[in-house]
C-alpha cells in the first residue's frame, strides 16, 4: 500500500524496469497482450496506461474496455493526436465502451512536463475523480 492508499501494481514486459520498483509495488512482467489473462485487475480499479511503444498502449487500452472489469478510471500518456487515433481504434473494436472515465491525455492542468510533476498531475486527477469533485482535465482541453 502506499501513503496514498492506493495498491499499485505495474506490468511490463521488461524485467530491468521491474526491478526499480519498491518492495510495496506489485510487478509482474508479461507480455502485455497477455497482461489482463493473467493479472485480475479488480472491479473498479483506476489504470494507467504508459507504455514505452505506441502500438502497446493501444492494445492494453482495448483490453481494458474488452474485460469485464468496469474501470473507475482509465487513463493515459498522450497527445490529442494519439488520442483521436486509440479511441477510434478502440470504439472500432468495442462500440460499446463507455467513455466517460477515459482520462485521455490523463492528469489535470496544473502546469509542468518533467516527469514528477506529470505524476502530481496524474495522482491528483485521480484522488478528484475518487472523490467526486470537479476539475480541470487536460482531456477536456483545458491546456
Amino acid at each position: 500500500m502506499t501513503p496514498l492508499n492506493y495498491h499499485v501494481t505495474v506490468i511490463d514486459d521488461r524485467k530491468e524496469i521491474l526491478e526499480k520498483f519498491d518492495k510495496s509495488v506489485d510487478t509482474f512482467c508479461v507480455p502485455f497482450k497477455d497482461a489482463l489473462q493473467q493479472i485480475k485487475p479488480e472491479r473498479q480499479a483506476f489504470h494507467i496506461i504508459a507504455t514505452y511503444q505506441h502500438k502497446y498502449d493501444g492494445l492494453v487500452l482495448n483490453s481494458i474496455y474488452k474485460a469485464d472489469i468496469e474501470p473507475e478510471y482509465v487513463g493515459m500518456v498522450s497527445s490529442r493526436k494519439k488520442k483521436e487515433q486509440l479511441t477510434a481504434e478502440l470504439l472500432e473494436k468495442v462500440p460499446n465502451a463507455d467513455l466517460g472515465n477515459y482520462y485521455m491525455p490523463v492528469g489535470l492542468n496544473i502546469g509542468g512536463t518533467l516527469p514528477h510533476e506529470i505524476a502530481i498531475s496524474i495522482i491528483s486527477e485521480m484522488q478528484a475523480v475518487a472523490n467526486g469533485k470537479t476539475v480541470k482535465h487536460l482531456r477536456d482541453g483545458h491546456d
